[in-house]
């Protein structure tokens, strides 16, 4: 399919998008704003575009196991 095709490049260079990086991880930009509150997912500021390294988000997709939210409930 061509679509999927045009997609895949989408997310091959770097660095995307609010709009791209919630369709790359399946997540909302409320998300988002929650990592990047927490520094787990640090975004690139450039004037009043946000933008997020694909090193970063390859990072969260396949290879953290460390929760952004640690659990809360202990204190």
């Amino acid at each position: 399919r061509k679509e999927s095709s045009a997609a895949s490049d989408v997310y091959k260079r770097q660095p995307l998008s609010r709009k791209e990086t919630c369709e790359y991880l399946g997540v909302c930009e409320a998300t988002l704003w929650k990592w990047a509150k927490s520094k787990y997912l640090v975004p690139i500021k450039t004037g009043s575009k946000v933008r997020y390294r694909k090193s970063e988000l390859d990072r969260i997709k396949f290879g953290s196991t460390s929760d952004p939210y640690p659990d809360k409930s202990d204190g």
